[in-house]
C-alpha cells in the first residue's frame, strides 16, 4: 500500500515536472528529483535544474482544517516579506514551487541567541496590512474538529473541551499571523532566519499564534520573557496560556484525525488536563 501511494506520488511529481517550460523562472532544462524532504501534511520534494535547487510541494488531496491557500498565496507574494520566507517561483491549486533555502532546522538549544531576532519577526508579521480575509476564530476552529467522524465524542474529551474554553480572551487582537511556527518552519541561514509552511497562515489572534511558537518549542519562563521584551509590542500573557491549552487540544486532535489511528486518545487527553 505504501509502495503504490509512493508511486503514484512520484508520478504526480513527473507529470508536474513536465509542465517545467510553463513556468516564469525561464528554466533552461526539465528539473530532476535529487530527494524527498520532510513534512507531514504534504509531500515535498528537492529537484534540481541547472540555474539552481528548487522545491516543489504537492498539496495533499484531502486538507486539514485550518489550511487556506488563498491566504498563504497572498502571504507569499507580499514583498515585505520576501526576507523571511522562500521566494514563490510557481503557484498552482494542486502544487507550489519555491526557491530550496539552505540552512538548520531552528533548534532552541542550538539556536537560542536566535530568540530576540524571532520575537521581532512575529512582530513585523503582525504588522503585515490586513488582507479583506475573513477572520478565524482559533475557538470556532475547535469545533471543526470536534465535529469530524473520527474523533470520539467522549465524556474526558467534553471536559477537556470545558477546559480549554474557561478564561478564553475576550478581546483579541487579529492580525495576519503564520500559525504553524513549529521549529520544523523556521530555518537558520547564513543571511538569517526563514520561516516556511504558509499553509495555515490566517488572520487570528496573535496571541495564538505565539501560543503555537512557544508550545511547539516548549519555552521555559525565561525564554517566553526575552520573546516577550523584544516582541515590542503589548501582548496579553493570560491570553497566551489559555491559546496554549486550546493549541494543545487541537494538536491532539489533528494528529489523531491524519494517522486515523483507531486507538482511543485518552492518554493524551489526561495528559493535557494534568498538565493544565
Amino acid at each position: 500500500m505504501v509502495t503504490e501511494t509512493l508511486a503514484a506520488t512520484i508520478k504526480r511529481l513527473n507529470e508536474i515536472l513536465d509542465t517545467w517550460q510553463s513556468w516564469p523562472a525561464r528554466l533552461n532544462e526539465r528539473p530532476s528529483l535529487i530527494r524527498q524532504l520532510g513534512g507531514n501534511s504534504n509531500a515535498t520534494f528537492l529537484v534540481s535544474t541547472a540555474d539552481g535547487l528548487l522545491v516543489v510541494r504537492l498539496n495533499a488531496a484531502q486538507e486539514m482544517k485550518g489550511v487556506n491557500r488563498i491566504a498563504e498565496r497572498w502571504i507569499l507574494e507580499q514583498p515585505f516579506l520576501n526576507n523571511i520566507q522562500p521566494r514563490l517561483i510557481f503557484w498552482h491549486e494542486t502544487f507550489m514551487i519555491s526557491e530550496f533555502v539552505k540552512g538548520e532546522q531552528f533548534d532552541i538549544n542550538i539556536h537560542s541567541q536566535a530568540l530576540p531576532e524571532i520575537a521581532r519577526q512575529f512582530h513585523r508579521i503582525h504588522g503585515t496590512p490586513k488582507p479583506a480575509f475573513p477572520k478565524l476564530d482559533p475557538f470556532q476552529h475547535l469545533i471543526h474538529y470536534l465535529t469530524h467522524p473520527l474523533i470520539p465524542d467522549t465524556k474526558l474529551l467534553g471536559t477537556c473541551v470545558e477546559m480549554v474554553k474557561r478564561n478564553s480572551p475576550l478581546s483579541p487582537l487579529y492580525r495576519v499571523c503564520h500559525n504553524d511556527l513549529n521549529p520544523e518552519n523556521i530555518l537558520v541561514t547564513e543571511a538569517g532566519l526563514s520561516f516556511l509552511d504558509w499553509e495555515y497562515a490566517n488572520i487570528t489572534p496573535i496571541e495564538f499564534d505565539i501560543a503555537v511558537f512557544a508550545s511547539t518549542l516548549k519555552l521555559t519562563q525565561k525564554q517566553m520573557a526575552v520573546f516577550i521584551a523584544c516582541y515590542a509590542g503589548e501582548l496579553d500573557l493570560e491570553a497566551i496560556r489559555s491559546y496554549q491549552r486550546l493549541y494543545k487540544l487541537l494538536e491532539i486532535l489533528w494528529w489523531h484525525i491524519k494517522t486515523a489511528e483507531p486507538a482511543p486518545i485518552d492518554l493524551a487527553l489526561e495528559k493535557l488536563l494534568a498538565e493544565s
